[in-house]
């Protein structure tokens, strides 16, 4: 009798030791899994910060490419230009003034061309330093007589102004350029606000007459 009774306490303590077997395993089965979907999800959630982080990037980019609203610092007047190029080049004949800024460079500057019997001249003069970025000539007879007289930049800033005014109060002067056509002295100047929308206008420099308008949509 005795050892059927110690046979059976033998019995239930290796049943009790098999089921704390089988739940340690079970617990170490179910830790594993859980610590593995939480790495996976620490994972995922790094991988969406990234690209989240990325995609800010770019459209802080875009924004930032786009920002045309800070102007460019323009210390030299048309005027000092014109004259500074009669200094380089005198008794050359002017036939087209122009004026450009590049907001993205940061670089505003003058281009002038002119002429006299034998030569052709181009000359860019930076119009924040005053220095010279290019002075070019080359041998060349022209049949041209337009001549770009200094007194004619005088309305010049009145027609920059009509045309913003035209555009809307947030476009910037992009540039401009004083020339002559078939004989009339024409001035085209192109504007450019924040959104990269661009207008253009063309008057007749002497009577201020507008010819043509175009603004991007």
């Amino acid at each position: 009798m005795k050892k059927i009774i110690g046979l059976a306490l033998s019995l239930i303590l290796l049943s009790a030791c098999a089921k704390n077997v089988t739940n340690t395993n079970t617990n170490k089965n179910i830790n594993n899994t859980n610590n593995k979907m939480d790495a996976s999800q620490d994972k995922e959630l790094k991988n969406n910060n990234n690209r989240n982080n990325k995609t800010d990037n770019i459209n802080n980019e875009s924004v930032s490419d786009k920002n045309l609203t800070k102007d460019v610092n323009v210390n030299l007047t048309k005027e000092d230009a014109f004259k500074k190029f009669n200094d380089l080049h005198p008794n050359t004949n002017i036939n087209e003034f122009s004026f450009s800024k590049d907001l993205y460079k940061k670089l505003a500057k003058y281009e002038i061309e002119a002429y006299d019997q034998e030569r052709e001249y181009e000359v860019e003069i930076n119009a924040t330093d005053s220095s010279i970025i290019r002075d070019k000539s080359k041998k060349e007879k022209t049949s041209s007589t337009a001549i770009i007289l200094a007194d004619m930049l005088g309305g010049i800033d009145d027609l920059v102004n009509k045309s913003i005014a035209k555009a809307g109060q947030d476009y910037l002067l992009k540039d401009y350029s004083l020339y002559f056509d078939d004989g009339i002295s024409k001035f085209d100047v192109e504007l450019e606000n924040s959104q990269g929308k661009e207008a253009e206008f063309t008057y007749n420099l002497e009577s201020g007459e507008l010819l043509e308008k175009d603004l991007s949509e």
